[in-house]
């Protein structure tokens, strides 16, 4: 899909995440933050934005800067395979068009697994058709 229907579509995925202050909501592999944007407009908690590559979260804080309507969220530089999060602490995660790129997809999901909190989101989309058996 597009980024706006995606993005109408994590909404609906991460329901009360977004609403809720004490929660934390993480768009991995944010590359130049098109999700991060809109999700910084909707998450009342915490957001972080994490890429692998220092040049797109350099890039992630010049476009938030530029956008001067919304708050610049929290950058990390991050390895999927080896997240810094503690185990069961995020709310939900969003990985747009990102798993065709982590190194090790299994040791990344086993990552965002062990990080997210039981029964917490996780909504993912890749550019490879037919990945890990969709057709999406």
């Amino acid at each position: 899909p597009g980024i706006d229907e995606e993005f109408e579509e994590v909404c609906g995925f991460f329901g009360n995440a977004l609403d809720d202050a004490d929660a934390t909501v993480v768009d991995l592999s944010c590359g130049t933050g098109l999700m991060a944007r809109r999700l910084a407009r909707v998450v009342e908690g915490r957001l972080i934005a994490a890429d692998y590559s220092e040049s797109m979260l350099l890039e992630t804080r010049r476009r938030f800067e530029a956008a001067d309507d919304v708050a610049t969220p929290e950058l990390y530089r991050v390895d999927v395979a080896q997240l810094p999060f503690a185990t069961e602490s995020l709310d939900a995660v969003h990985a747009g068009a990102a798993l065709h790129c982590w190194v090790n997809l299994e040791d990344g999901l086993a990552e965002v697994c062990r990080s997210l909190k039981p029964g917490a989101p996780f909504f993912a989309t890749t550019f490879l058709v037919g990945a890990l058996g969709t057709n999406r």
